[in-house]
């Protein structure tokens, strides 16, 4: 019998002891559960035992070490996940009504002012049309909802005032309010 130095060496070296167990291996073991004289014939008796014991110990090392493992990923997981925060952007989305209404923005305003200086910029409660893109300059807002279509045109305060609308072509009806939010500013 020899001594070990090492966890891993003493499972590499149960390992190969676990395929093929010595006599010496196996009579180790049989000593401590045996209370007679260990013979050929207990020898033969214990050698399948001690195989099926050592490998259901490295099997349970094997699967304790996955559990752990897996712990730890899923306790970093969890913890990345608390620290991110939700990111707004991934709750926005941006509709065809709302591209189609600011093309229809585009269109009044194209006689009074350069289009590229027309920007739209969504946000989870509204779709934003503002000059030069930006904020301190909206020229309308768009609140559409599958069951609502909303828009909410500035006065030259910037207070808002809000005008249902039956389908996107209601808003050229809002043409002279929108040119004239454009030239207040």
């Amino acid at each position: 019998m020899r001594f070990v130095s090492s966890q891993n060496e003493l499972t590499i070296l149960a390992m190969g002891e676990m395929q093929n167990p010595s006599d010496d291996f196996v009579r180790f073991f049989a000593k401590q559960a045996y209370p007679s004289v260990v013979t050929a014939k207990v020898l033969e008796q214990f050698t399948p035992l001690v195989k099926r014991v050592f490998t259901q110990i490295v099997n349970d090392q094997i699967a304790e070490r996955l559990k752990s493992a897996l712990k730890k990923e899923t306790e970093a997981e969890e913890k990345s996940a608390a620290i991110a925060p939700t990111e707004p952007d991934a709750l926005i989305v941006t509709t065809e009504e709302e591209i189609e209404g600011y093309l229809i923005i585009k269109s009044i305003l194209r006689k009074e002012i350069e289009v590229g200086r027309i920007f739209m910029r969504d946000n989870q409660s509204y779709c934003g049309i503002l000059l030069d893109d930006n904020n301190r300059k909206p020229i309308c807002r768009f609140y559409f909802t599958p069951n609502r279509l909303r828009m909410g045109l500035f006065d030259k305060d910037k207070k808002e005032a809000k005008y249902d609308l039956d389908s996107l072509d209601d808003i050229y009806k809002y043409s002279e309010l929108i040119v004239e939010t454009v030239i207040n500013y």
